[in-house]
């Protein structure tokens, strides 16, 4: 039923002309009637094609509209399987990860309990400088530890309504001293007042402070610059930008990978951007990472309001 109407009018279109052609050479109408006649004829001929016309516009641009949401469909779909593929990944590795840091902490437990006790004894001081050099390497361990435990997710979040921009001013405040030394500086904006966001304080602060790094470290290989800091409302999403004038990054589509690092030997285990994406996932935001035009790179942090 819905091809009616369209062949109707081609059936119209056609004959408009056919029975002009009758009028002219078969009616035996007067003169007068068959120029009148002929005169409407092409009036009709003039409406229809001007229909025709219109019709032709509007299909082709509702056919543009049509390509580019597909367009924009297919775009969605890549970004949200390469998004899946990710949260596999990670799952599939945090698994392997938690087994194995809990194998690790028992012994590391114990060996940092004996150093204490080594060192709170009568030694010598030879023996508790060894003792305490012991303890700070076990700590270290620890905090690895800790980190890979964190990826794994074995810490459950604790939700509370938390305040991000108190949270990223208290992470600014705390990498000043680290920004001077690298002969960089952090410029932190906030271009609207935030609400409130669910989510766990300690976690983001460790999010915000990591990025925060990352941007000073970029800065310190190009020999300086600014850490431009940036937060904004959108569509219900708190935004918060790190953007330095840096270096930039090679590979930034794999820069959440674990133990993916960018950095020297020794400086980075590659895991501390692998930790930011587990927790802002599990915030159910999404956190990612671009090159800028210019120069430097940026990781923009989504999370959505209470």
């Amino acid at each position: 039923m819905l091809f009616w109407p369209a062949r109707v009018a081609m059936l119209s279109v056609l004959s408009t002309p056919l029975l002009a052609c009758w009028i002219a050479f078969f009616s035996g109408a007067p003169l007068r009637v068959i120029k009148f006649r002929l005169l409407v004829s092409l009036l009709a001929i003039f409406v229809l094609a001007a229909l025709v016309f219109l019709k032709q516009s509007l299909l082709d641009r509702q056919l543009v509209g049509l390509l580019a949401r597909a367009q924009a469909s297919v775009e969605n779909l890549q970004r949200v399987q390469g998004q899946l593929v990710q949260t596999e990944k990670m799952a599939a590795l945090g698994q392997l990860v938690a087994g194995a840091a809990h194998e690790i902490n028992n012994p590391l437990t114990a060996i940092l309990g004996y150093a204490e006790l080594l060192k709170s004894g009568d030694l010598p001081e030879a023996p508790r400088s060894l003792a305490s050099k012991i303890i700070d390497q076990a700590r270290r361990t620890k905090s690895l530890v800790n980190d890979l435990l964190t990826f794994a997710q074995e810490h459950p979040t604790q939700r509370e309504m938390i305040r991000i921009d108190s949270i990223l001013s208290s992470a600014v405040k705390l990498r000043e001293p680290d920004a001077v030394a690298k002969n960089a500086s952090i410029d932190l904006r906030h271009k609207a007042e935030l609400p409130l966001v669910a989510g766990d304080g300690n976690q983001m602060l460790q999010v915000f402070l990591h990025l925060i790094g990352n941007g000073l470290d970029a800065l310190q290989e190009a020999g300086g610059g600014i850490l431009n800091v940036t937060t904004q409302l959108d569509n219900g999403n708190i935004v918060i930008e790190f953007r330095d004038n840096g270096t930039g990054i090679k590979q930034p589509e794999r820069i959440f990978d674990p133990f993916f690092t960018t950095k020297p030997v020794g400086k980075g285990a590659g895991l501390g951007l692998s930790v930011c994406y587990g927790i802002i996932q599990a915030h159910k935001g999404q956190i990612v990472c671009m090159n800028n035009p210019d120069a430097g790179a940026t990781f923009r942090v989504s999370l959505p309001v209470a």
